[in-house]
């Protein structure tokens, strides 16, 4: 974690200090805004104000600042102009608006320009540079940073240095490692010139970035002392940020130092600083460093959880670089625990996030080679520059040294300086077109290589897209998409499909040879099973030996050593030499087997075929070469075949070779790092589909029988793509299945199906639509239905990482690059459905809300001590003397009023924001995260609905049932507790005892709703409801009195009215009450009772008038209700 750039103020003033700074702001403002004072003091004031004010409020000490440029540019003074703009600049830039920042530094350096005003100008040059540097355009910074350092070393200006030179390390640091060198001089050197200066506060960041660069460069000894140094001054000058930042860094070089618990002492010190200053800034990196250490130490539960906190954060900001870091650290963590299936899923996210890292990286290099431009060309200016003063200098020495020769002396020697100045000047001329000559080749090569490379992408999926119908249509009429077809037809369709196999493979090869080309394909690599995999290989490859006389013989023995290879591609390099071998061998045999050679398994193809002459085993290997010219006419291909495979197998690390003889057959053997895992330690995985680029032929396992028709509780799938012809290929083949298809050509037609269709299962989804993407589509869906309630597969042709992971990023669940076979779709639509399935029933067990409250997306996530803290509103209802009403039904009767009743209460409370935590029989528990409005919106639906069930209830002779409701609100405990083998849901806290208390008291008044005077704090419109008080009570088992209130917009319409004509005497009465004046206040609730003889409140309040009158109350304060039971 590395301080960045720091903004140079750099003006003419500086921040107030101590206690008085406040009075000093007060008088600033004083001399400011006093039109007697001379122009210049009020400049001066008002800018200083501005710069105490970008202490407390940038927005003010912006708009001062406005109003000071106006004073500026009134008083026709550009040099205050120039002053004033800086500042707001800073303002700007201090808060992160780098475009806003960079347009005022600009403006305030052309007006230091035309004042050739030197010091603004290094000033403006080094802020310029600055904010290009947080945009990322390095070359820009560069150029800027080094007119700024000219600039300040010409004024001998140290302070501006200081910075300019940290900004140039900070630049050398963030284009790559290859820079340290550089990084570190210009760190130097900027501290050498804050010690100098004496500038306390940033000689803390000046150790800390030395400290970084030191570990980088594996020096991790003076790593450490220079990052204690940098926590001892951040300590002394009182900066916590630096100080946690510093602890942090310090933390990770001890972790690789090998000294790990000394590590954790230094990380649990800076994550606690950090979250007691609340200093977010660093805080994913605090985690991921002490995740690390606690893996180290096979603390994996420990690791987990803060990988996952220091994931959430890195997402929160766009850390991608951390994000893979901690992918990797909950991959390892997981398998170590033997959860594979998370492993995995962290391994692949890892594998994507690595894939956008290198590009990344390829974009720093680039940058990195402009600024080594940059370099070379301001090196060349100055060399330029000095031969021209020295030839100068020469020829004003030859002048004056020959003023008394004659005039021809004069022109000889005059002539020959002026040819030396000439030839030096051609010289460094043609040097520097030369430099520029090859910058413009550079980049006009780099801009062709990217637009090759997005060429082949929107070739790729032009192409794909109609491949994918004419393979889909002719696979699904083969297995009966339009009834029963004779042999004849199948063995045409056998045809088109098989050609458009054929077809795609070429494309896969193409475009697997321009991402080798590029290094642009990535790895994931895992522990394979060699002999698993060439059983599947062989398997596909064997229908290309039905028309020859061709054994293919697999020698592989089925316990040899497991091997470190990305599956998928192993699969593939085996598929191209096998599937080579198989069509260069018309008769005999071709045999696979293995070897052991070191830490190295050498899997061979031996083939009998035609074999390869001499002179072209050399050039096998290279792209576009056959064996002979004549061969892609016979055998056809691109000859890029072998190219791609041994790249692939380079990129495993391993060597491929060929032996061969003509007209004898060929031996194709390469190598594969062998595992450290022994193979019976190996986790239980299956093997992967075959991959989509092969060009054999799919056995279908459907019968040649017309479509079905979708049963009734068939599986809905939407199906969103703009192409006629896909829809109808995915049409047939999830027919086949018996699914019920719904079809959408577009994202916003998509999205209104899933209105009107909740139930939808699925979503297969294009990518490439016009109007809305694929990708937009996806985020809008996730904004009303997370991953877990509603998946989405999408269907690519674009199969570059950089999409998928957009893809994920939008919330996509898994993704499918064109063409694709009907068994790998319906095996993945199949895995997400049961998924989904699993999910949705798991909900209902374990509210979803529940599971993101204690900060996870999925119950598969939950881990036993999840919790988390929050504020929450809590409803508890119950049925008033329903055991007396359940004493009269049947337990088959009783199950069927409980469940009837519930299930009327449960979507109320979901559709106001809440969610069901327990049903505890005809009890109900509800939370509501959000406020306070939601959960008594929610009691008085419920009351209402209850009233509307005791009509039909009625109707039917049933007695009519009574419901109260008790509202609390206040922090709580959400949590998993249990044991190993049992986990169950929690909340923890008083809050929920209140809330039920609440409830209890409820029937005593014969209020239907009652809420504490926290929940009434929480409305946001507190006269939109109908509320009375009823003052304060003591419950049984609570120390403290509640200060509580009824809500009657829950009564019937008739009572509504008369307690809301009447709430003005009830308020008065109740303050006659709680003064304890209870003769006036039990007249009071006589006169509403009068008009409402049904407010049962006002009843329960006589009868209390009456009892306190008799036993003499004469307590000190205000009267309270005190219950002795729950």
């Amino acid at each position: 974690m590395r301080n960045l750039v720091f903004l140079g103020l750099g003006l003419f003033f500086v921040f107030s200090q101590g206690n008085a700074q406040q009075a000093r702001l007060d008088s600033l403002r004083t001399l400011w805004a006093d039109d007697n004072l001379a122009d210049s003091v009020r400049f001066e004031a008002g800018i200083n104000a501005s710069l105490m004010l970008m202490r407390s409020s940038m927005e003010e000490a912006r708009n001062l600042g406005q109003e000071v440029l106006g004073f500026a540019a009134n008083s026709e003074n550009p040099s205050w102009e120039a002053t004033a703009l800086k500042l707001i600049g800073n303002t700007y830039a201090i808060q992160g608006n780098f475009p806003d920042a960079i347009g005022y530094y600009h403006r305030s350096h052309d007006l230091s320009t035309a004042l050739k005003d030197s010091a603004s100008m290094a000033i403006t040059f080094s802020n310029i540079g600055t904010v290009y540097y947080e945009l990322g355009n390095y070359p820009q910074s560069v150029d800027y940073l080094l007119e700024a350092l000219k600039f300040s070393e010409i004024l001998k200006d140290s302070a501006n240095l200081s910075r300019v030179t940290n900004n140039l390390g900070n630049l050398y640091t963030k284009i790559g490692r290859s820079d340290s060198a550089n990084a570190m001089r210009y760190y130097r050197y900027s501290l050498e010139l804050k010690k100098k200066l004496n500038m306390r506060r940033s000689l803390s960041y000046a150790y800390n970035n030395i400290g970084l660069v030191y570990a980088e460069m594996g020096m991790l000894e003076s790593a450490i002392t220079y990052l204690d140094s940098s926590a001892m001054v951040a300590r002394e000058t009182g900066d916590d940020s630096g100080f946690s930042r510093a602890l942090s860094n310090m933390g990770d070089a001890y972790r690789k130092n090998g000294q790990t618990l000394k590590a954790i002492t230094y990380l649990d010190r800076s994550i606690a600083s950090k979250k007691g200053q609340d200093i977010p800034d660093g805080l994913e990196h605090s985690y991921l460093y002490r995740g690390q250490a606690n893996l180290e130490l096979k603390r994996y539960k420990a690791a987990i959880a803060d990988c996952r906190e220091s994931l959430r954060l890195s997402r929160e900001n766009g850390a991608v670089a951390i994000q893979e870091g901690s992918c990797a650290c909950l991959s390892q963590a997981n398998e170590a625990l033997g959860n594979s299936r998370e492993a995995l899923t962290y391994y692949k996210q890892g594998a994507l996030l690595r894939d956008s890292i290198m590009n990344e990286q390829t974009n720093r290099e680039i940058a990195r080679q402009e600024i080594s431009y940059q370099f070379e060309k301001e090196q060349l200016a100055d060399s330029l520059a000095n031969v021209r003063e020295q030839a100068a200098q020469q020829l004003q020495f030859e002048q004056d040294l020959n003023r008394q020769q004659n005039k021809f002396n004069i022109v000889v020697f005059g002539g020959l300086g002026l040819l030396l100045l000439g030839g030096l000047f051609w010289r460094n001329r043609q040097k520097s077109k030369k430099l520029q000559q090859q910058e413009a080749m550079v980049a006009r090569l780099q801009q062709v290589d990217a637009l090759k490379d997005q060429f082949l992408a929107n070739t790729s999926h032009e192409l794909r897209t109609p491949l994918n119908g004419i393979i889909g249509l002719s696979e699904s009429l083969k297995d009966g998409a339009a009834g029963k077809l004779p042999k004849s037809v199948k063995e045409n369709l056998d045809m088109i499909s098989n050609s458009g196999k054929r077809l795609a493979h070429l494309i896969n090869d193409i475009l697997d040879f321009s991402k080798l080309k590029n290094q642009d394909l990535n790895l994931t690599i895992r522990d394979v099973d060699p002999a698993a995999v060439s059983e599947v290989v062989i398997k596909l490859i064997e229908p290309l030996t039905l028309d020859k006389s061709l054994v293919i013989k697999n020698n592989i023995p089925a316990d040899c050593p497991l091997v470190r290879a990305d599956e998928d591609r192993l699969q593939q390099i085996l598929v191209n030499l096998l599937g080579n071998a198989v069509k260069f061998t018309e008769s005999g045999t071709v045999t696979l087997s293995t070897k052991t050679a070191g830490s190295a398994l050498w899997i061979q193809v031996k083939d009998t075929g035609i074999g390869i002459a001499p002179e072209r085993l050399e050039t096998i290997f290279e792209a576009f070469q056959q064996g002979d010219g004549s061969i892609s006419r016979k055998f056809g291909g691109t000859g890029l075949g072998l190219s791609v495979t041994k790249n692939l197998v380079e990129l495993h690390g391993g060597q491929i070779r060929v032996k061969s003889e003509q007209g004898k057959g060929s031996t194709f053997e390469f190598s594969i790092p062998i595992s450290e895992m022994q193979r019976e330690q190996q986790q239980p995985l299956a093997v992967s589909e075959p991959v989509s680029r092969v060009i054999a032929e799919e056995q279908s396992e459907t019968t040649s029988e017309a479509v079905p028709e979708a049963a009734p509780q068939a599986k809905k799938i939407l199906i969103v793509d703009d192409e006629a012809v896909n829809r109808k290929v995915l049409e047939n083949y999830l027919k086949l299945s018996k699914y019920k298809v719904l079809q959408a050509v577009n994202g916003p037609e998509a999205l209104g199906i899933l209105q009107r269709h909740p139930d939808v299962s699925l979503v297969l989804l294009d990518v490439m639509m016009p109007g809305m993407s694929g990708f937009q589509v996806c985020e809008a869906i996730r904004k009303k239905r997370p991953p877990g309630d509603l998946p989405i597969v999408l269907l690519t042709a674009r199969n570059r990482v950089s999409d998928l992971v957009e893809g994920f990023n939008a919330g996509a669940n898994d993704y499918l690059t064109k063409p694709f076979s009907r068994n790998e779709l319906l095996s993945r639509m199949r895995t997400h459905i049961n998924l989904n399935t699993f999910h949705l029933a798991a909900s209902k067990f374990v509210p979803t809300e529940f599971i993101k409250s204690v900060g996870r997306e999925e119950i598969t996530e939950v881990e036993l001590g999840d919790h988390a803290e929050r504020e929450v509103s809590v409803l508890f209802s119950d049925i008033r003397e329903y055991t007396r009403i359940s004493e009269g039904m049947t337990p088959r009767q009783n199950f069927k009023f409980v469940n009837s009743y519930v299930g009327k209460m449960g979507p109320i409370i979901h559709a106001h924001n809440g969610f069901v935590n327990q049903y505890l029989g005809d009890g109900i528990m509800a939370l509501f995260p959000n406020n306070g409005e939601d959960i008594l919106d929610a009691a008085i639906a419920m009351q209402r609905e209850v009233d509307a069930y005791n009509v039909r209830r009625s109707s039917d002779g049933y007695e009519p049932i009574r419901v109260g409701i008790g509202l609390h609100t206040g922090p709580l405990v959400m949590g998993i507790i249990g044991d190993v083998h049992r986990n169950d849901t929690a909340i923890i806290a008083d809050t929920v005892n209140t809330a039920s208390r609440m409830e209890g008291v409820s029937k005593y008044f014969d209020a239907r709703i009652i809420l504490s005077e926290d929940t009434l704090a929480q409305l946001p419109e507190k006269s939109a409801y109908g509320i009375r008080p009823l003052g304060r009570v003591q419950v049984k088992g609570k120390d403290h009195p509640l200060q509580i209130f009824e809500c009657f917009d829950g009564d019937t319409e008739d009572q509504r009215k008369l307690k809301l004509a009447s709430r003005e005497d009830f308020d008065q009465a109740m303050n006659l009450f709680t003064t304890k004046q209870f003769s006036q206040a039990s007249a009071k609730f006589d006169q509403i009772l009068q008009a409402n003889p049904k407010d049962g409140v006002a009843q329960y309040f006589i009868t209390k008038c009456a009892e306190y009158t008799l036993n003499k109350i004469s307590s000190d304060g205000d009267v309270g209700i005190v219950f002795t039971q729950k």
